[in-house]
């Protein structure tokens, strides 16, 4: 993962805006991703930017085109924009001509040297969670990932939009409850191993901050619904990091 775009500044963290052809959600997220350059040095979108991603251009939908064309403007204008690949996201790391600065498809350190945050997508923060565990390995594999993406854009768009109203459905029961000691654990080995001071977590369509040894975590709410962000300003020994409205 090689380092871009400016390591200091004010950072935006953007979880879940699930977006779909059609709603309304997209032109939101355009909106806000042209205020950008002039508000934040780095954009971090902390995964599921859409309902399902077979990141491929010849998969792209319009929703697709549209999000994708206002984050590369957005770069020519010295915006940054960091990827946290997310549960509904594949083959964002080898996307040709993306306007990605970085991608990580874990965990995804904040630029420069001791990083004062880091960011995931969260999928991975319930450990009992065995299942989804198996099914990640397995549709993230090689063979399984290549030929996804390898589909023809007819059939590629037809599965796409299968998964995403059968995705809506699977696994509920780990999404009723946050995994509190899950996540302070996590965010705990984190800023033993890296020194960072934030974990910023999405995937969890709620927002949340909880003390843990050594930081913060920061919880997003869901970008689709709560029109909120999180900022990550610099000052002091780590910065300081809140959540606020996106219109």
């Amino acid at each position: 993962m090689t380092e871009a775009g400016p390591a200091d500044g004010p950072v935006a963290f953007v979880g879940d805006s699930h977006l779909l052809a059609g709603d309304d959600a997209t032109g939101a997220f355009v909106d806000f991703v042209q205020r950008c350059p002039s508000r934040f040095a780095r954009l971090v979108l902390v995964g599921d930017v859409f309902d399902l991603w077979l990141a491929r251009p010849h998969l792209h939908e319009e929703h697709h085109r549209l999000a994708l064309a206002a984050l590369g403007e957005a770069t020519t204008r010295g915006l940054a924009v960091d990827y946290a690949v997310g549960n509904r996201d594949f083959g964002v790391e080898t996307l040709p001509g993306s306007p990605f600065a970085r991608v990580a498809t874990e965990l995804l350190h904040a630029p420069g040297g001791r990083p004062a945050w880091v960011a995931e997508h969260g999928d991975l923060v319930n450990e009992d969670d065995t299942q989804y565990r198996r099914w990640r390995a397995f549709a993230r594999s090689g063979p399984v990932l290549g030929s996804f993406l390898a589909l023809p854009g007819a059939l590629g768009v037809s599965l796409s939009q299968w998964l995403e109203r059968r995705m809506r459905t699977t696994n509920l029961a780990y999404k009723r409850r946050f995994p509190t000691e899950h996540a302070v654990r996590r965010a705990e080995r984190h800023f033993a191993e890296t020194g960072a001071s934030f974990l910023v977590l999405g995937h969890f369509h709620q927002e949340l901050r909880l003390p843990a040894r050594g930081g913060e975590v920061i919880v997003l709410p869901d970008w689709k619904r709560a029109r909120r962000h999180a900022e990550w300003h610099p000052g002091g020994a780590a910065g300081r990091v809140e959540i606020v409205d996106s219109r």
